[in-house]
């Protein structure tokens, strides 16, 4: 991500996935952290983030968040 447009469009992008409830991005970090209700498919995730911009996806081993 490289601007706050792109912070904007990722948030709003990851919010529309069912079951998060939150998703707080950070620009300096080049990460977002969801607040989900349960498990989300890595597959949606990569999908809701192309759509987007093509943004890259790392998800650490921790039940209720991912690192975008």
């Amino acid at each position: 991500m490289g601007c706050d447009h792109c912070v904007e469009k990722v948030g709003k992008a990851l919010k529309t996935l069912p079951g998060v409830m939150d998703a707080r991005v950070s620009l300096e970090n080049s990460e977002a952290i969801l607040n989900q209700e349960g498990p989300i498919e890595e597959s949606l995730i990569r999908q809701a983030l192309k759509k987007a911009g093509h943004y890259d996806l790392a998800v650490p081993n921790a039940p209720a968040s991912a690192l975008i």
